[in-house]
């Protein structure tokens, strides 16, 4: 089936993300993932950013992140399209 991903995607709640976003000692770079293309990556700084991870083609073997933008800033239904309240819109 084109375009299942066979984990299935996990949809983050705010409480996941506002809960992730406040443990301590975390290495940067760690990521909590969606399992949709959605991540959240720890920065050297402790605070926390938005990405999605995309690809070009198929063909292409390298994913490329583009940053959606602070967490703190950014709101989990901003950052997902098709969120209530949120996300990217046709016009």
């Amino acid at each position: 089936m084109e375009g299942s991903n066979s984990r299935g995607i996990e949809r983050l709640s705010s409480k996941q993300v506002e809960a992730w976003r406040k443990k301590t000692g975390m290495k940067p770079g760690t990521k909590l993932a969606d399992g949709g293309g959605l991540y959240l990556v720890r920065l050297p700084s402790g605070s926390a950013s938005g990405q999605i991870k995309f690809k070009v083609n198929r063909a292409d073997p390298w994913a490329k992140m583009f940053p959606v933008g602070p967490a703190a800033v950014t709101s989990l239904a901003d950052a997902v399209p098709g969120a209530a309240g949120g996300g990217a819109t046709e016009g």
